[in-house]
């Protein structure tokens, strides 16, 4: 029995499998402006965060001095004028914080900083790391 001809217009089952949906000219421009409207939103967000950042900060190395004493280094850079607050800790080996000391590093003596800083323990350190960095303008006066 031979098989029943096909109204126009018609598809089998077998032009669908896995085939990406018959759009129009048009619906395919605007899902490509929509998803170019969307990179473009995501950059912009991107571009405005990072240029509304005073301070940043990027962990260099540390050193256990002994199972009192740790010393961390890390770099601060600067893009205004001011006083960042680093707050460092160093943890053992359960994650948990044994140490912590903050220093303050100015603008004035440049806008990339390396920073070494000595850390009391209560017990050996196995790292070292900067938690984060606050800024404080420079007085406008």
């Amino acid at each position: 029995m031979e098989d029943a001809a096909q109204p126009a217009g018609a598809r089998s089952s077998a032009d669908d499998d896995g085939a990406l949906p018959r759009l129009s000219p048009r619906t395919w421009l605007w899902v490509g402006s929509g998803l170019a409207a969307a990179v473009l939103a995501v950059g912009a967000y991107a571009m405005l965060a990072a240029k509304s950042e005073t301070v940043r900060f990027q962990d260099v190395g540390y050193l256990v001095e002994s199972p009192q004493l740790t010393t961390a280094e890390f770099d601060v850079f600067f893009y205004d004028e001011g006083v960042a607050s680093c707050t460092v800790r160093a943890l053992n080996t359960a994650y948990a914080e044994v140490g912590v000391t903050t220093v303050d590093v100015d603008s004035a003596d440049g806008d990339r900083q390396r920073v070494g800083v000595e850390i009391a323990t209560t017990e050996e350190a196995v790292t070292a790391t900067v938690q984060g960095c606050t800024f404080a303008p420079a007085d406008a006066g």
